[in-house]
């Protein structure tokens, strides 16, 4: 077995150069000859190549370009003795030059830009001579917060562009091992600066358009037979799977067993992995160092034979991550015979059209503008009292740039950075628009001297606006340093607060991280006019923010992550894996999908200069489009005589499981600015499915709109269970259980349905938690457990007035259908709904998950994760529903093994209040850290700003799914 799992990784290194190096130049680097007057040749099979290492190549019929691939890999194979073999399977291939195999270095990164990791040691790139750096783009959850997948790809385009002019330099390799696509669980992560965020749908997104961007050769993006499209450069997604914890409070990566379910597993963790390989055709996948549920990732074949290669059918090939061989060669079964030919297709083609690119294609002046811009589109604009931003700098002559970022180099390019182009400090970016006073404020960010806060206030004074830049950097928050809290360290806080109360004109707060700061004193602070997060923006970082605070550029960046208050990480160590609340534990949820308590600033939110608003321009099928109070009503241009609901509202009238729902949404700027708005629509749960998401993200796109402007419709489409991971066997059946009505278009007469026939019982393996205790009453916000939906939901709206900034319109990349997106919510609002009519409970069953009986928990068994019985049939049900704000449903009488969920109690919108999450019945404390203080003490919540989100999306469709073992289905959608 070891034999044959050597021979399975040396094809890894052999095709490499057997196949496509026929098609490329080669360099100087990778060949390693006893012929101190070697060449630079063409390709390896070269018979000139050969004559110079004594060998004749008619000897060799794996250079026989008439053969098959599999031919020509088994005779190369054939020759190579273990040692040889052996020597081939590290990211080092030694190469063999008694075979005329030449020697190559696997290791290159290109996460924002061709880096320099590892230089020096086994990395095939290196800066210097001809190539003294590359663009260095901005840090990839900054590029994320932009919502723009044709970004993502242009800049991956971009980077595969500089790689192939430093590979024809003989300054780069052509196998990359990025992007890193590990979903964001936990605020304290330290690689999140590397990943597109905590959502697994956009993480998937930008992992498909970056992948496509560094692999894709022009003109062949759309082959039909994967196996023979040629590819750019080779890329790599990382880390498989279930991996984010690096290095807290003493458990390492190396050593953590990530314990996840399996509804976990598929729904998160796996998702972007399956998109990466499916819509992107990655050629790699990187298997990571921790174990998943026992079993070393690199060793699983569920995760890598079963799922990799044969659900996904990944066309490439799986790579350890370093120093991960071991684990390879003692564990894992799963590298048979399959590799070998998956590839030699991969690789196979295409690396001639690249032969002269070469300096002047890297560090290009497009390349630095297209820099600027992924900066300017990520940073979010997260607070601006009374339109104080943007600064007008016919009078703002003097600025003070203060704190230990405002001259900032090279902490805006993060890690997995090369050498930039050139550094664009805030600093300098700044002195375009007016006379600069800098003061550091503190030495670093560790800022443990407060007397260099006392300059900083002494330019304030003096100056028209003050600008101050704080926030974290890699010796917070990198590889292998995950944080213990989230509050900015040292003095930073005293720092902020004492310039601003000094300040003379305006103040503006900029926060370079990548996950989220509690900085809610500053939100809650009158003297500080307004908030930027720009994360690390790469190397024109601060020409970017500049440009937004001077309104050369209107914000529309949108948050990647949830930013939670500093207390959230006491209620739940980090090693906790579920998603969804531990209520035995007294552990919240994770991410905007679980988390329904407080937050500093929810997943999405962020600001514009200018006003948007949305309107519904057609549906293929009806919809029930609800726009509560919360999220502003607007107008939707009715036709003379048609019903008006209180708001503008379609109903879904008849959508079977498997068919898309489609319909598109115009975006009009009521501003005087212009700017770019993202779209973003999301699913919510019907009420009464336990432990389902909060809501999801099922689309989004980001538009450029003209002030004053309407911008043409986009379309938007989704299949009712796509990415709920229906088994093929699953069956759907389609149970039309009310009346419907259809508002917006021509009026149109309520039709009523006759009864459906009976519904059968629920899945045995429905993956949810037990329902709350029987109670009378539904208590209010404040006291609500986390782990107990309330029974009518609408979620709280996002940013005000976001908007959004894209490329031009004519390069901006629209969504295909059926794409799937998420937005955050820090709570619930109990709001009344549309009418309900009642069919007799015979006929309806319309709580079967929410009345599973559940034994009461033990301390050896936690109840998070109960299952019911299993249905012999999986089977699909849809019910229509109809809702109004008076009528109460109809329950069936409890009974002792079936309680209800309680009833809901309507609060009136205008006097709901935002408050904070309950006491939790257990609360996780981390030991104290000597160089991070405690978080400051609870203080009241004021309640949330109200925020832009045009269109809730409500649909009155209700899906059923029997499915083992995953039972989580949606009905309703809203922006």
């Amino acid at each position: 077995m070891i034999m044959a799992t050597l021979n399975s990784l040396f094809y890894f290194s052999i095709l490499f150069f057997s196949i496509s190096i026929n098609a490329r130049t080669l360099s100087p680097n990778l060949l390693i000859s006893t012929n101190p007057a070697f060449k630079n040749y063409t390709h390896v099979c070269h018979s000139s190549r050969f004559q110079e290492l004594g060998l004749s190549i008619n000897e060799f019929l794996y250079c026989d370009s008439s053969i098959s691939y599999d031919i020509r890999v088994k005779d190369l194979i054939d020759r190579m003795t273990l040692e040889e073999k052996v020597q081939q399977i590290g990211d080092t291939a030694l190469g063999v030059d008694r075979l005329g195999l030449p020697k190559y270095e696997w290791w290159s990164e290109a996460l924002h830009g061709v880096s320099n990791v590892g230089q020096g040691g086994s990395s095939a790139t290196f800066f210097g001579g001809d190539v003294p750096g590359a663009t260095s783009f901005p840090t990839v959850i900054v590029t994320a917060a932009s919502f723009n997948e044709s970004l993502w790809k242009k800049i991956g385009q971009a980077v595969s562009t500089e790689a192939r002019a430093m590979h024809n330099a003989g300054q780069a390799g052509l196998t990359f091992w990025s992007p890193n696509i590990n979903v964001v669980r936990d605020p304290r992560w330290g690689r999140a600066l590397e990943t597109p965020g905590e959502d697994p749908f956009v993480v998937g997104r930008y992992a498909a358009n970056y992948v496509r961007g560094l692999q894709d050769v022009e003109g062949t993006e759309n082959t039909t037979d994967l196996n023979s499209r040629p590819l750019k450069v080779a890329a790599c997604c990382k880390h498989y799977a279930a991996y984010d914890v690096d290095n807290w409070i003493g458990v390492d990566r190396y050593h953590f067993n990530s314990r996840v379910t399996e509804q976990d597993m598929k729904e998160t963790f796996l998702r972007p992995f399956e998109m990466c390989v499916k819509e992107g055709d990655v050629t790699s996948v990187m298997c990571s160092y921790n174990r998943i549920n026992g079993i070393p990732a690199c060793a699983d074949p569920k995760l890598l034979k079963d799922t990799i290669r044969g659900e996904w059918d990944l066309h490439g090939y799986i790579v350890s991550d370093c120093d991960s061989i071991e684990v390879m060669l003692d564990d894992q079964k799963w590298l048979h015979d399959e590799p070998e030919d998956a590839v030699s297709q991969a690789l196979k083609a295409g690396y001639p059209h690249f032969k002269s690119l070469g300096k002047n294609h890297i560090c290009s002046d497009e390349h630095i503008e297209l820099a600027t811009e992924a900066a300017k589109q990520g940073i979010v604009l997260l607070k601006n009292d009374n339109q104080n931003l943007p600064l007008n700098s016919a009078k703002i002559k003097t600025i003070a740039v203060v704190g230990p970022h405002a001259n900032a180099t090279k902490v805006m390019i993060g890690n997995y950075a090369g050498v930039p182009c050139k550094y664009t400090t805030p600093v300098d970016g700044f002195a375009l628009y007016g006379e600069v006073k800098y003061e550091m404020g503190c030495e670093d960010v560790s800022c443990k001297n407060e007397s260099l806060i006392f300059p900083a206030m002494k330019v304030a004074k003096e100056a028209d606006a003050t600008i101050i830049l704080v926030g974290l950097d890699l010796s917070v928050e990198a590889e292998s340093l995950d944080r213990v809290n989230l509050l900015l360290p040292g003095y930073q806080t005293q720092l902020i607060n004492q310039v601003a109360t000094v300040s003379k004109g305006p103040v503006i707060l900029v926060v370079m991280s990548a996950g989220g700061v509690d900085i809610s004193f500053a939100k809650d602070n009158p003297d500080i006019n307004a908030i930027l997060w720009a994360g690390y923006p790469g190397e024109e970082g601060g020409r970017a923010i500049a440009d937004i605070i001077f309104g050369k550029y209107n914000p529309g960046g949108r948050l990647p992550l949830t930013w939670y208050e500093a207390d959230y990480v006491d209620m739940l160590p980090m090693t906790s894996m579920p998603l969804r609340p531990v209520d035995n534990l007294g552990y919240p949820g994770r991410t905007y999908k679980f988390f329904n308590g407080s937050t500093v600033y929810p997943f999405g939110y962020g600001l514009s200069y200018t006003q948007f608003t949305y309107k519904l321009v057609s549906s293929k099928r009806s919809i029930h489009i609800k726009l509560d109070k919360f999220q502003h009503c607007r107008n939707m241009n009715y036709i003379d005589g048609a019903y008006k609901p209180p708001c503008p509202a379609i109903l879904i009238d008849d959508i079977k499981c498997n068919k898309d729902f489609k319909f598109e949404v115009q975006v009009e700027n009521t501003g005087t600015m212009d700017g770019s708005e993202v779209v973003m629509v999301y699913k919510v749960p019907p009420k009464g499915i336990l432990a389902a998401p909060i809501k999801d993200l099922i689309a989004f796109e980001r538009v450029f709109v003209r002030a004053g402007r309407d911008h043409h419709p986009l379309p938007f489409s989704t299949t009712v269970f796509r990415h709920h991971h229906l088994p093929p066997t699953t069956t759907c059946h389609h149970h039309p259980l009310t009346a419907t009505t259809t508002h917006l278009p021509p009026t149109r007469q309520p039709t009523t349905h006759s009864p459906p026939p009976p519904i059968c019982h629920p899945p045995a393996t429905t993956i949810h938690r037990p329902p709350p205790p029987l109670t009378t009453h539904l208590p209010p916000p404040s006291t609500t457990p986390h782990h107990q939906p309330p029974a009518t939901t609408t979620r709280h709206p996002l940013a005000t007035t976001t908007t959004t900034r894209s490329l031009p319109p004519t390069t901006r990349h629209r969504h295909p259908p059926n794409r799937h997106h998420h937005h955050p919510s820090p709570t619930r609002h109990h709001l009344p709904l549309p009418t309900i009519r009642h069919h007799p409970p015979s006929a309806t069953h319309l709580t079967p998950l929410a009345t599973t009986h559940h034994p009461p928990p033990s301390p050896t068994h936690p109840p998070s994760l109960p299952a019911t019985t299993r249905h012999p049939l999986p089977t699909c049900h849809h019910h229509h529903h109809h809702h109004h704000p008076l009528a109460s449903t109809h329950h069936p009488p409890p009974s002792p093994t079936h309680p209800l969920p309680p009833p809901a109690i309507h609060h009136p919108p205008a006097t709901t209040a935002h408050h904070p999450p309950p006491p939790l019945p257990t609360r996780y404390h981390p030991p104290p850290s000597p160089t991070h203080p405690p978080p400051p003490p609870s203080r009241p919540h004021p309640p949330p700003p109200a925020t832009h989100h045009p269109l809730s999306l409500l649909s009155t469709t209700v899906f059923r799914c029997h499915l083992p073992p995953l039972a989580i289905s949606h009905s309703f959608l809203y922006f």
